[in-house]
C-alpha cells in the first residue's frame, strides 16, 4: 500500500512538473493572470479594489497582493473585475502592471510599492513575491527523478539476488554461505535485504 501511494505521488509530481515546464514555455510569449478580487468599495475619492494575483510571465511566477485606491469611475468599469476569481492573458510585449522596483537574486525576488500611479488612474500598493520556473521545475520534478533512480537501483539489486551471490554487493558467496567475505553482510533466511 505504501508503494502504491509513492507511485501516485510521484506521478502527480511528474504531471505538475510537466505543467510547470509548459507554463514556462508559454510565459515566453504570453502573460497569464489569475486574479482574486477580494473587495470593491466605493470611496469619496473613487473606487478601492483589493485582491491577490498570480502571474506567469518572463521566466517566473509572481504572487502579489494588490490594493488600488482612488480609481476614477470611468477606469473602474472596463478594467477592474467584480468580486471573485478572474483569468486574463495578454501578449508578453504589452505592459501589464506598473513598473516596480524588484529585488532579484537567481530569479527569486520581491518588491513592495506604496501609492504608485496605476495604469488606468488611481494609486496602487503592490507587494509581490517572485519564484523562478527553474526552481518550481526542480521542486516538482525532484520526487520523480528520485523515484526513477530508486526504481533502477531496485532493478539492479533484483538482478543480484540469486543463489550464491551477496544481495548487498553482488560478490560470489558460495564458499562462505553465512557471511559475505567482501562486505561482511550476514546472509541467512531472515536477512533484511
Amino acid at each position: 500500500m505504501k508503494e502504491l501511494r509513492l507511485h501516485v505521488l510521484d506521478t502527480f509530481a511528474l504531471l505538475l512538473c510537466i505543467g510547470v515546464i509548459a507554463m514556462w514555455v508559454r510565459g515566453c510569449s504570453d502573460n497569464d493572470y489569475l486574479f482574486y478580487c477580494s473587495g470593491v468599495e466605493k470611496q469619496p475619492s473613487g473606487y478601492e479594489v483589493s485582491g491577490f494575483t498570480t502571474r506567469w510571465a518572463n521566466g517566473s511566477v509572481s504572487f502579489s497582493h494588490e490594493r488600488l485606491r482612488s480609481l476614477p469611475a470611468s477606469s473602474y468599469v472596463p478594467s477592474i473585475p467584480s468580486k471573485g476569481w478572474h483569468y486574463s492573458s495578454i501578449r508578453a510585449s504589452a505592459p501589464a502592471t506598473p513598473q516596480t522596483t524588484v529585488h532579484q537574486w537567481f530569479g527569486f525576488g520581491w518588491s513592495h510599492t506604496v501609492d504608485q500611479p496605476f495604469l488606468t488612474g488611481g494609486l496602487a500598493s503592490i507587494s509581490e513575491l517572485l519564484l523562478p520556473y527553474w526552481f518550481l521545475a526542480m521542486i516538482t520534478g525532484g520526487p520523480s527523478i528520485f523515484w526513477f533512480f530508486r526504481t533502477i537501483r531496485k532493478g539492479i539489486r533484483g538482478l543480484r539476488i540469486r543463489p550464491g551471490i551477496c544481495p548487498a554487493c553482488g560478490y560470489d558467496i558460495r564458499a562462505t554461505p553465512n557471511r559475505c567475505p567482501e562486505c561482511g553482510t550476514v546472509i541467512g533466511i531472515h536477512s533484511s535485504n
